[in-house]
């Protein structure tokens, strides 16, 4: 019986033998393998030791993504960093590609701000989609750039005397966040008295169309009169302020009846006119009936996180210039035009002489 089982089972022993050699022989040439890659510690290493069958689930997980990002870094390219912290969103080493990225993010932005305006800062952010990595930083050379412009003002533009200073400096720092646009606002308001006027106006047996009051403050004679209050506005706040720090924007007036806010998400300037206009006065040559107008101005520069009031007001009292009228020196729309003209006109100077030094 022997002698039928015996080359079996010597066959079975030289199987099992070959199997468990050859799995010492595996085993030791993989840990040799595995040595070897951990020793050199490149990504061609590695890959190589994955290549030949390598199965140690660290070396796909953490030392191969640490060997390319350590080759990464030695090429100093901040895009190539970027563009493999975007590929590999899951990786086991996350917090190591952020810091690698982050640092050269930090060198890049020194060399940003060397620039030393708002402009490269925002540059740098577009570029870099990982920017917020070093948001607190970015935005902390903003606030100190602001800070700069705000002083800058203060010393070189503000008018003499002026206390604006505390308050640029907080707009400025709202601006850091926000873009640089700072809002003009206006708000038209149209008393009661304007409809009287018409009503008494009309009713003189010689009235002429051309001789409604109204007519003359009307949405586009406003709206032309304001846009030349604002070009005179942007033409200081232009030369004070780079337009990356501040740029002064003509936003859409306030709706009829709609008070000015309380409080802004953005700098806003607010400024209301109103025309008061008075009781009838006759005329002779041409004959008819005009009125005065009562001109009241107010400019109020809100900012968030700022309860004080900023404002200043102005009013005048214009009477009809009858005299010319008479003479034919002026037109019986001038009366009004010339009325306008002349309360818009100190209006500005007064408002800028606020704001600016001569």
């Amino acid at each position: 019986t022997w002698r039928f089982w015996l080359p079996g089972a010597v066959g079975l022993i030289a199987l099992l033998l070959g199997v468990g050699f050859g799995g010492i022989r595996n085993t030791l040439s993989e840990r040799r393998l595995y040595a070897r890659a951990v020793a050199e510690g490149t990504p061609e290493a590695l890959h190589a030791y994955l290549d030949r069958g390598g199965l140690r689930p660290n070396v796909q997980t953490v030392l191969l993504p640490t060997a390319e990002l350590e080759a990464l870094e030695r090429q100093g390219s901040l895009e190539d960093l970027e563009r493999y912290s975007q590929q590999h969103p899951d990786s086991a080493i996350r917090g190591a590609i952020d810091l690698a990225v982050r640092d050269a993010l930090l060198q890049a932005l020194t060399t940003a701000k060397e620039a030393k305006s708002i402009s490269a800062l925002d540059a740098f952010t577009r570029s870099h989609a990982s920017h917020a990595l070093v948001l607190q930083e970015v935005q902390a050379a903003r606030r100190t750039l602001l800070a700069r412009a705000a002083e800058s003002f203060v010393r070189d533009f503000a008018a003499p005397g002026s206390d604006l200073g505390p308050f640029i400096e907080k707009a400025l720092s709202s601006l850091a966040e926000k873009g640089p646009d700072v809002e003009v606002r206006f708000e038209r308001i149209v008393p009661d008295s304007v409809a009287k006027a018409d009503k008494v106006v009309s009713k003189d047996p010689h009235f002429l169309a051309v001789m409604l009051p109204s007519q003359y403050f009307d949405e586009a004679h406003s709206k032309a009169r304001e846009e030349k209050l604002f070009q005179a506005l942007e033409q200081r706040f232009s030369k004070a302020f780079a337009p990356d720090v501040l740029h002064l924007v003509h936003a859409a007036p306030l709706t009829p009846n709609a008070a000015i806010p309380d409080t802004v998400e953005r700098p806003t300037l607010f400024i209301s006119h109103s025309t008061n206009m008075g009781s009838g006065i006759g005329n002779l040559n041409p004959s008819g009936t005009f009125v005065g107008v009562g001109f009241l101005f107010k400019a109020n520069f809100k900012t968030p996180g700022w309860t004080t009031p900023v404002e200043i007001k102005y009013s005048t009292w214009k009477p009809p210039d009858l005299l010319k009228l008479r003479k034919a020196k002026i037109s019986i729309p001038d009366v009004y035009l010339s009325m306008a003209d002349a309360a818009f006109g100190t209006f500005e100077e007064r408002l800028v002489a606020w704001l600016f030094r001569s």
